[in-house]
């Protein structure tokens, strides 16, 4: 069992009183219209705020410049368990663009024959202890690396990411003042079945018009994993990563936030990855980022309307947070409700077919669904995220073909219910202290 907290535990049992207290209010046929006009409102509010954000900080206008003598460089990605196919990231990291001089470096367990191939990279072999599935591997062996390397900064791709060439020129580029960290762009690669589809489409939203309306709020909630430049010394400053959290790449954003450095982004610096092919994977890929997400909440809660650290302190942290808790409550009224007018529906059925002496089996009949007003918020939110998608599909040259329409109108319709569902279970998991899986 993993420890919680008993303040945390405390603050996870209000918070699912006030969704409770939502569900219980909103459901009621006095306070539906009002509710559902409110969650309307503040939803495009907080769309309207990231829309604007990213057209008056648009990408373009930020100069991206080298200094006169660039700093050197690592390049650091990690491989263990024999994992073949690092090599083409290993390959391309040794092809990126720079004027300055860096260093290719593999963290790894002694098992990657493939590096003995590759002479001008450098190869950072620690003991397997540290690669067990019983703790984060990437903070584990990612702090220890840190502190090996000399350079003073750092770029970062998972084994299983293909950077464009020019993104260690572009992340440098934006590397100044309080920057401690600069994040790409990245892709779903390869995309064949539905769920990789739908997870394109969801990367591209997320790192497209999302990230950019954070990165001008200077609100940017993660140091992106698959990619990314980091300042060493700042990252040493603040403790690396934190090895009990399930994304350490979100709690390092927070802790650069903490300390008053900043966390940019850029959709001009891109990188493709791997992303996971089947349920089970994705189903446990995102358990373990919403655990985390709500752990890094937990810790970082003397954030919450910190006037020292600016906006993200005072108004996007919570209110984002309060919205992530209002969708729930939203999808928890849309279920109790349905599912209450399904049961009364069935209950009259059953008398009318008593009465008539037979059952008719109606298995067309979904007046049980709770929509009216609820069919206003959902076709607000279709149509807010359609315009959002639209947008980040320029960033990364993504065009739509009659072939994926059908993935896309899931992703746009469905997809937003399936994430709530694994918001809510890892909320419990968290709150149970259940073991991570990571």
């Amino acid at each position: 069992m993993v420890k919680v907290k008993l303040i945390d535990r405390i603050i996870l049992l209000i918070v699912a009183f006030l969704i409770y207290k939502v569900v219980e209010i909103s459901s009621s046929v006095e306070y539906s219209l009002i509710t559902t006009l409110i969650l309307v409102v503040l939803f495009l509010y907080s769309s309207f705020v990231l829309i604007i954000s990213h057209y008056f900080s648009d990408a373009k206008k930020e100069k991206s410049t080298l200094p006169k003598n660039p700093p050197n460089v690592a390049v650091v990605t990690y491989a263990f368990n024999n994992f073949k196919k690092a090599e083409p990231t290993v390959k391309r990291l040794q092809q990126l663009e720079y004027p300055g001089k860096y260093t290719v470096y593999v963290v790894n367990d002694g098992t990657i024959d493939f590096l003995k191939k590759y002479k001008n990279v450098k190869s950072i072999k620690l003991d397997k202890k540290y690669f067990s599935k019983k703790q984060n591997v990437k903070a584990s062996i990612m702090n220890i690396a840190f502190k090996k390397i000399k350079e003073d900064y750092i770029l970062c791709t998972d084994g299983d990411t293909i950077p464009d060439k020019n993104v260690l020129i572009t992340l440098m580029g934006l590397m100044k003042g309080k920057t401690a960290a600069v994040i790409g762009f990245v892709m779903a690669d390869k995309t064949k079945n539905l769920l990789e589809k739908i997870q394109e489409y969801e990367y591209t939203l997320s790192y497209g018009l999302w990230a950019r309306g954070l990165s001008g709020l200077e609100s940017m909630f993660v140091v992106v994993g698959a990619l990314n430049l980091i300042d060493r010394k700042r990252f040493l400053e603040v403790g690396g990563f934190d090895e009990n959290n399930m994304t350490e790449d979100a709690d390092l954003a927070y802790a650069f936030k903490k300390n008053g450095y900043k966390v940019k982004h850029t959709p001009y610096a891109k990188a493709r990855t791997d992303v996971p092919n089947n349920i089970k994977s994705f189903f446990r890929q995102r358990i373990r980022w919403y655990r985390g997400a709500c752990h890094t909440w937990l810790k970082y809660k003397r954030l919450f309307f910190n006037k020292n650290i600016g906006v993200f302190g005072i108004f996007i942290l919570p209110y984002f947070v309060f919205l992530n808790f209002l969708g729930i409550s939203i999808f928890l009224k849309f279920i109790v409700v349905s599912v209450r007018r399904f049961f009364i529906y069935l209950y009259y059925y059953i008398l009318e077919a008593i009465n008539q002496g037979f059952i008719v089996f109606d298995l067309f009949n979904f007046s049980y669904f709770y929509f009216p007003p609820m069919a206003l918020i959902i076709m607000v939110v279709i149509g807010v995220t359609l315009f959002m998608a639209i947008v980040s599909f320029t960033f990364a040259d993504l065009r739509l073909k009659i072939k994926d329409l059908p993935s896309f109108i899931v992703f746009i319709m469905i997809y937003g219910f399936m994430i709530t569902i694994l918001y809510i279970w890892s909320i419990t998991a968290e709150f149970l202290g259940l073991d991570n899986k990571w």
